[in-house]
């Protein structure tokens, strides 16, 4: 459990970066925003 965990870590950190450096790009931001959504159901 702690490993899965810490990949989802890994994976978020790693989505935010990119939607950091893509903001301009919001096709590809909204992309990993719906990828995201996916991992981490509300």
């Amino acid at each position: 459990m702690k490993a899965k965990d810490e990949e989802i870590s890994d994976m978020t950190l790693e989505i935010l970066e990119e939607r950091n450096n893509l903001k301009k790009k919001s096709k590809i931001s909204e992309r990993l925003a719906l990828r995201y959504r996916k991992l981490h159901p509300m």
